[in-house]
């Protein structure tokens, strides 16, 4: 199958630091370290990254969970929306992979779930990017594109169990999710939703089954 990049899934991060090394040495992306005595300058050249579905770039899951495991920790199974994917297989058209030169950095999937009585929506989880592009907007990135493409295929509502700053930046609230519950153990405040459709999930509740 040819490999085709979802549009508009290019971005860019820029590494500046310094630290006390005393030889150099090329850095991930391409980036260098200069000795300069004692004080060492790390320049990094701007870093591209590409965005696909998984239906257009298959990855192994083992690669995927050993991203998971770095970013979330090595408990990431125990959370509660994990039990809501175990034996399941992502929506492949909906989940998105991130790769730099190469090297995959970044996922995040998207799940068939029952919203309570408000009926059929999506699972949103997990996502994870590389620790050392933490904070570079590569998440948000991939955030913005896995929406988009959920309301091109007329879905109605996301929800998700997350940290509520960080996902409120892309419209997720835990205000339409509010009377609505979850499986096991969580944090009612981290329960979140974002309507794709007006009113999808206003004035439901119940619990989110798969």
């Amino acid at each position: 199958m040819t490999e085709r990049p979802v549009p508009e899934s290019k971005g860019r991060a820029f590494f500046v630091g310094v630290s006390f090394l005393l030889k150099s040495e090329t850095l991930f992306g391409g980036a260098n370290k200069f000795d300069c005595g004692r004080n060492v300058l790390l320049i990094s050249k701007f870093m591209n990254w590409t965005i696909y579905t998984e239906a257009e770039k298959l990855v192994e899951d083992e690669a995927i969970f050993a991203i998971v495991a770095r970013a979330l920790g090595e408990d990431w199974t125990t959370k509660s929306s994990h039990q809501l994917r175990i034996g399941r297989q992502p929506e492949k058209d909906l989940s998105l992979v991130a790769f730099i030169d190469g090297k995959l950095v970044a996922t995040v999937r998207l799940w068939s779930i029952l919203a309570g009585n408000a009926g059929e929506a999506l699972l949103l989880g997990p996502l994870a990017v590389e620790p050392y592009l933490h904070g570079k907007g590569l998440g948000q990135a991939m955030l913005k594109r896995v929406i988009e493409l959920a309301k091109e295929k007329g879905h109605g509502a996301i929800v998700l169990v997350g940290d509520a700053p960080y996902y409120e930046r892309v419209g997720f609230s835990s205000k339409p999710t509010w009377m609505m519950r979850m499986p096991g153990r969580y944090d009612q405040n981290r329960l979140l939703g974002l309507e794709l459709i007006p009113g999808y999930l206003e004035g439901h509740d119940g619990v989110i089954t798969r």
